[in-house]
């Protein structure tokens, strides 16, 4: 039956196929393949892109992992870290209740409602979420779309790494506001890392084969509690052992200067990965 097919599907060829392109200047199989290689942005594979795209010529699926991009992917887990451990889980809550504390007593008024500092804390870190959760799968979109990973990434890193050594300024401010100034920076340190987050993630499949993947994302992750574990357990000691007003806003800044510090060498590591259908 198969050899049946294909002499059928010769015969085919030859008496519908051959004399159009015969017609068209093109003598055989062989010279309508390097015909149609040697046509400017052809694509042999696949349907044409939807109107408003338009296909790389750079396309490189399942590309083998470059170790110097691997490390700077991985780094920057190293890098955000920072914010995750020291700002977010260790110091910054418990130096929100303190200046809360000393502005309003045990609650304040805060949107015509009488809240606590640890109200007031969850509500931030609730608009915070709801912020980047609706702008995520927009960012996404981006994210698959537009050949700017990289663009995004730093910008977001900028927002989030700078938000977080400005918190360190808040003992200049008057006292009726340190706590406000807080949240303000807070949050946006937050949408600055959950953003950053989405194209950190869309980063990780052009980074290596299939195959490569968990070892990748697991070397991130490895990186990740490495760097935020080192420096947590360095401000811990600075923060038990050592008085003086100077000590909590050092440790906000060199967290914010860590982060962004250690995501430069993801900037310079990690090429912008191209993209097979790139958004007009």
């Amino acid at each position: 039956p198969c050899s049946s097919a294909a002499s059928e599907f010769s015969l085919g060829w030859s008496q519908t196929v051959m004399p159009t392109l015969h017609a068209c200047g093109v003598q055989s199989k062989n010279a309508m393949t390097e015909h149609v290689r040697l046509l400017p942005n052809a694509q042999t594979l696949g349907p044409p892109a939807p109107l408003g795209y338009h296909v790389s010529d750079t396309v490189e699926l399942d590309r083998a992992s470059d170790p110097q991009a691997v490390r700077g992917y991985a780094f920057y887990d190293w890098a955000k870290s920072s914010f995750e451990t020291s700002v977010t889980t260790a110091v910054l809550p418990a130096w929100f209740a303190y200046m809360f504390l000393k502005a309003n007593g045990l609650e304040a008024t805060v949107l015509g409602t009488e809240m606590t500092s640890d109200a007031v804390w969850s509500f931030s870190v609730t608009i915070a979420a709801l912020f980047v959760a609706i702008l995520a799968p927009s960012l996404g979109v981006i994210a698959d779309r537009r050949a700017i990973k990289i663009w995004w990434l730093r910008v977001l890193t900028y927002l989030g790494a700078g938000s977080t050594i400005m918190l360190a300024f808040a003992p200049m401010i008057g006292v009726s506001q340190q706590w406000v100034w807080l949240i303000v920076m807070f949050l946006m340190a937050n949408v600055g890392l959950n953003g950053a987050g989405v194209f950190y993630n869309a980063l990780l499949p052009h980074l290596g084969t299939d195959d490569e993947m968990d070892a990748i994302s697991n070397k991130a992750y490895a990186y990740g509690y490495l760097g935020g574990g080192l420096l947590l357990a360095v401000h811990l000691v600075m923060f038990l052992s050592i008085t003086g007003d100077w000590v909590v806003p050092f440790i906000m800044a060199s967290s914010g200067v860590w982060w962004l510090g250690f995501a430069c060498l993801t900037f310079a590591w990690v090429p912008e990965p191209p993209i097979e259908n790139e958004m007009e």
